[in-house]
């Protein structure tokens, strides 16, 4: 593979699972703590949540500006008739 950090990203991106658990699960940090490999990862991983995030969000804006014209046609107020 490659450095640290592209690890991190692949791991969040791709979603590479630990085949030794029973479970499917992202794997952790295989780096020893404090050491800057251990921060590469970290930062590579952080990276690719948080572009994820953005495209998310930007998928939920552009979905709630599409139907924001259905919701004011149904919630019009009634015209009012005077009876004399």
């Amino acid at each position: 593979m490659g450095t640290a950090f592209e690890k991190g990203y692949t791991v969040f991106r791709r979603g590479v699972m630990d085949k030794l658990a029973k479970h499917k699960n992202l794997v952790a940090n295989p780096f020893k703590s404090k050491t800057s490999s251990y921060r590469e990862w970290e930062r590579g991983f952080n990276s690719a949540y948080f572009e994820h995030l953005k495209k998310v969000q930007n998928n939920e804006h552009r979905y709630r500006s599409k139907t924001s014209g259905r919701d004011q046609a149904v919630l019009q107020p009634k015209k009012q008739t005077n009876k004399n």
